[in-house]
């Protein structure tokens, strides 16, 4: 559940992310932008496994298969989820209004074979926010069921996000490069899970109506809890699609690979994860 509630998190950050181009013969101009009364739909499909096995003497491994643990385990989760972003007309103060809002979140789980079900933490949330003429983002509030804790992660994390991303201040030609360091914090479970995203984006090719990059990016996370601390460090690549009509990042596909570290006591705990993820969205 804490893995599906995280990724839910990092989609809210994501989706706000989008660019606003000035088109030369073959030159692109990144901004951060929305345009007024616009809604935004993305679909976001998140297919991760995990294999999780513990760092002990192999006696106590065996004592631990004896009262039925099957090692390693294995963990599938599959996610699929819309997000709706609309906005508004813009205002006297050159501020346009936007809501967010939660269309469908499926989380289908299993762990070595037995189906987990998951609940819609965010069913019925609605995130009211403005995006400023210069392209940036603020919340203003965050209504629905969600918890008060879940609420200030979202708000908090949204924030640091939107401080942190800044796209290049020059027109790219085919070939160039840019690079985003993006930290984030998150409420899991009582603590803080503190993650470091850096990632690097080569501009590939102008075809059409867009534009066509390839990106790697590195991951660093790290949890103190109150029996051990976790970390994982991670690495992938993948592609985005940038539509200069619509002003929008309109695809983006990745794999990553994860390696993590669990204290439990006396026992470490070892998981290795793999994502495959794709984003589409399309503004309307």
């Amino acid at each position: 559940m804490t893995l599906s509630k995280n990724i839910c998190l990092l989609a809210i950050g994501f989706s706000i992310i989008s660019a606003q181009p000035s088109i030369a013969q073959k030159e692109i101009l990144f901004q951060v932008k929305f345009k007024p009364n616009k809604t935004y739909v993305t679909d976001m499909v998140n297919n991760i496994r995990m294999e999780m096995d513990f760092d002990v003497d192999p006696a106590k491994k065996k004592e631990m298969e004896g009262t039925g643990m099957k090692l390693p385990m294995q963990m599938n989760m599959l996610q699929d989820m819309r997000l709706s972003t609309k906005t508004g007309a813009m205002q006297a103060d050159k501020r346009i209004p936007m809501t967010m809002t939660y269309d469908k979140v499926g989380i289908t789980m299993t762990m070595n074979g037995n189906e987990m079900k998951q609940p819609d933490k965010f069913a019925g949330m609605t995130i009211k926010a403005y995006a400023t003429e210069g392209g940036k983002v603020s919340i203003d509030t965050i209504e629905g069921n969600t918890d008060e804790a879940t609420k200030a992660g979202i708000q908090k994390m949204v924030s640091d996000v939107l401080k942190a991303v800044e796209f290049p201040n020059k027109a790219l030609k085919i070939g160039d490069t840019f690079t985003q360091e993006v930290p984030m914090e998150m409420p899991v479970s009582g603590t803080i899970l503190n993650m470091l995203v850096n990632a690097t984006y080569t501009l590939k090719e102008i075809k059409g109506t867009q534009a066509l990059f390839d990106y790697t990016q590195t991951v660093d996370m790290n949890m103190k809890m109150e029996k051990g601390n976790s970390s994982a460090k991670g690495s992938g690549k993948g592609t985005m699609v940038y539509d200069m009509p619509a002003n929008y990042i309109t695809d983006t596909t990745g794999d990553m690979s994860m390696n993590m570290s669990m204290n439990m006591g006396e026992m470490v705990m070892k998981m290795n994860l793999t994502a495959k993820t794709s984003v589409k969205a399309k503004v309307l």
